[in-house]
């Protein structure tokens, strides 16, 4: 979820010495970027443009489970419990695999090999990652050098070392 931090004009002084501010924010769904309002503790963490997790309990279908649905009728539609931290650990691979050449069946519509498409790439994607993972697993493959990503992680890496 995307959050919109909106100024608050009435804070409890109760809060104003401990760790967590209680603010008003505007935050998007990223499924399909319906805006919600919602109070949470995370003032001082959140800036606009952050990403939050937490639970949406507008989605939530609880017809069976509850017998009193008054007390249900009072809860927010969403509840944050956290910032996510872009992750600085993704980097790209100074390695790749080679391939042999393979004959490919043509799909029969154009959104059907896009969806092949998409399906491979994903596929191909966790294989790497677990292969980057698996110690085991990496000393089995032969692995070739990626002299592309390391140009542009020595470049990356020079800039960085100019910027300090």
């Amino acid at each position: 979820m995307k959050s919109k931090i909106q100024p608050n004009k009435k804070i409890d002084q109760s809060f104003m010495n401990t760790r967590y501010k209680p603010i008003n924010l505007v935050v998007s769904r990223t499924e399909d970027w319906e805006n919600f309002s919602v109070r949470t503790f995370l003032g001082d963490q959140l800036n606009e443009g952050d990403t939050v997790q937490g639970y949406d309990l507008s989605t939530l279908n609880l017809e069976g489970f509850v017998n009193n649905l008054g007390k249900i009728k009072h809860m927010p539609d969403i509840i944050l419990l956290k910032k996510v931290y872009p992750d600085k650990k993704a980097k790209k691979r100074v390695w790749k695999l080679n391939h042999l050449k393979k004959d490919e069946i043509q799909p029969a519509t154009k959104k059907q090999a896009e969806l092949e498409g998409q399906d491979k790439d994903a596929e191909y994607e966790e294989f790497l990652r677990e292969i980057e993972a698996d110690k085991e697993m990496r000393s089995q493959i032969n692995l070739f050098k990626d002299h592309k990503n390391m140009e542009e992680k020595q470049k990356a890496e020079e800039a960085d070392a100019k910027e300090t």
